[in-house]
């Protein structure tokens, strides 16, 4: 569990998430990286584990064997090597059906919250928050909402750091972790420094209809947001509609509110507190 604030950008045209706590989780299709859920799978198993799993099947038939042996002449090596060169023969069609499935059905159950430790990075102002005219919330991420987890090996409902790596993982399909599918990324997008929460969609407390995919809401408590950061470019209007609404909801009362603004001498932004 992390320990300091995570960071959200969002475009003007959201100012719903805060009106009615709720924030979508995002099928990993939606994003705008390729890689995203394609590791390297390469081999069903090891050579090593395909030896191990064959040679543990045919202890379950030892009787058989020794008969076939000692009556036809049945060569037990050869029985083992074709059943190694079987899971070798299956690996170029059996990989790419189970990828793809792989990537149906996660895109069809789960989606990603993606929070980040920066509230300041220039090219997430204009990438995620619409070229500063958004906003960035502020979640106080110690809160219980970022851990659900129902049990300690369960790898979804808990915020988790994204892992930065030169190379796409390559696995097999007996030693695939949720770390090498869902939480790592190429060093290009490191900038971003992101965590991530995972959560079934079947949980969403809203769900939109719409092609491809449907946008799935989830509730959250008002008291987990501790700031909201303005666009340097934000509208009066969005900036009147989001001071509006924490103005009215008694739990955002104690909501920092910044206004981010353009350092004179340095491409940076400074926050300037506004409430």
């Amino acid at each position: 569990m992390c320990i300091r604030d995570r960071y959200k950008y969002l475009s003007g045209n959201l100012i719903k998430v805060i009106q009615n706590a709720q924030i979508r989780y995002t099928q990993f299709a939606e994003f705008n990286d390729p890689f995203e859920m394609k590791p390297n799978i390469n081999k069903i198993v090891t050579d090593e584990e395909a030896k191990f799993l064959v040679g543990e099947k045919l202890k379950e038939y030892e009787e058989v064997l020794s008969f076939l042996e000692k009556n036809d002449g049945t060569n037990r090596k050869a029985v083992f090597n074709a059943m190694i060169s079987g899971i070798e023969d299956l690996t170029p069609t059996f990989i790419p059906m189970i990828k793809n499935q792989m990537e149906k059905t996660f895109n069809e159950k789960i989606g990603v919250l993606c929070l980040t430790e920066s509230k300041d990075s220039l090219l997430m102002w204009a990438h995620y928050a619409d070229r500063h005219t958004g906003y960035v919330i502020g979640f106080d991420c110690k809160d219980k909402w970022f851990n659900c987890r129902i049990s300690k090996n369960d790898d979804f409902r808990d915020l988790r750091k994204v892992e930065y790596i030169e190379n796409r993982p390559t696995l097999t399909l007996h030693d695939m972790e949720s770390k090498d599918i869902f939480f790592c990324k190429s060093k290009e997008w490191a900038y971003e420094k992101e965590w991530r929460i995972i959560k079934p969609l079947d949980a969403a407390n809203y769900i939109e209809p719409r092609n491809p995919y449907p946008i799935c809401l989830f509730s959250f408590p008002r008291e987990i947001i501790k700031e909201i950061i303005l666009g340097c470019m934000i509208s009066n209007e969005n900036k009147s509609n989001i001071l509006k609404i924490l103005r009215e909801n008694k739990e955002y009362k104690d909501v920092m509110v910044y206004q981010s603004e353009l350092d004179k001498e340095s491409y940076k932004l400074n926050f300037k507190r506004i409430k």
